[in-house]
C-alpha cells in the first residue's frame, strides 16, 4: 500500500507539472503535491507499528498520529495552496544509509504556502518530499522518501523516534538526520538510519 499510494499520487502531481511547465504557465500546487510528505509518512509509520512489541508499538504509533496530523494541516490549508504558483526546476541530491536516492525522470518543485516550504522530487515510481518553516533558520516538520524498488523513509516532528535538522542557503537547503525505514520484503520491520537531502530550487 506505500508504493501505490505514494508513486500514484506522485505521479498525478507529476504529469501536471511537467504539462503545465511546458505551456509556461504558473503551476498551481494541489492537495496531491502538499500532502505527499504525510501521506507517505502515515502509510510507511502504520506498517512499521504491527511487528513490534508494546514499546515499538507506541513509539510508531506516536509517531503515526504526528504525520496524520501534519496531513489535517496541509489539507485545511489546502485553499491558499492553489492559489500560490511554484517554482519547478532545480536539482537534488539524497542519500540514506550513504546510498543514493535516484529519482529518474524528476519534476523538482519548491513552494511556500500557509507558512510551510514544501520540497518535492517525484516521478511515477520513486519521490522524496521535505517540508520545512519558513525562517532563515528552517525547523523539519517531515521528510518522505521512497526509491523505484519500493523501500521508504519517514520523518515527522515529534516523533519520538528518528530526528531532521535543516540548513538554508539561497535556494538552496539542505537537510539531515535519521528517519524510519521500511523494507518491501519485510514491511513489519522497523529501525532508523542517516539520511542527506539537498535540493536547490529551480
Amino acid at each position: 500500500m506505500v508504493e501505490l499510494a505514494f508513486s500514484n499520487t506522485e505521479a498525478s502531481w507529476h504529469s501536471n507539472a511537467q504539462l503545465n511547465a511546458k505551456k509556461g504557465t504558473p503551476v498551481k500546487i494541489t492537495k496531491s503535491l502538499v500532502s505527499l510528505l504525510a501521506a507517505v509518512s502515515v502509510t510507511t509509520l502504520a506498517a512499521c507499528s504491527q511487528s513490534e512489541g508494546d514499546n515499538g508499538e507506541k513509539s510508531a504509533d506516536a509517531t503515526t498520529e504526528v504525520a496524520a496530523n501534519e496531513a489535517e494541516k496541509t489539507e485545511d490549508s489546502d485553499a491558499n495552496a492553489d492559489a500560490q504558483t511554484a517554482s519547478i526546476g532545480g536539482s537534488y541530491e539524497a542519500t540514506v544509509d550513504g546510498q543514493a536516492i535516484v529519482v529518474e525522470d524528476e519534476t523538482i518543485v519548491c513552494q511556500e504556502a500557509a507558512g510551510t516550504m514544501n520540497l518535492a522530487v517525484g516521478s511515477g515510481t520513486a519521490g522524496i518530499s521535505a517540508m520545512l518553516s519558513t525562517d532563515d533558520n528552517p525547523t523539519v516538520k517531515g521528510v518522505g522518501m521512497m526509491d523505484a524498488d519500493g523501500n521508504t523513509l519517514a520523518y515527522a516532528e515529534g516523533s519520538p523516534m528518528g530526528s531532521a535538522t535543516a540548513t538554508k542557503e539561497g535556494d538552496s537547503y539542505t537537510v539531515s538526520g535519521e528517519g524510519i525505514v521500511t523494507d518491501p520484503q519485510n514491511p513489519t520491520s522497523m529501525e532508523t538510519k542517516p539520511f542527506e537531502l539537498k535540493i536547490t530550487c529551480g
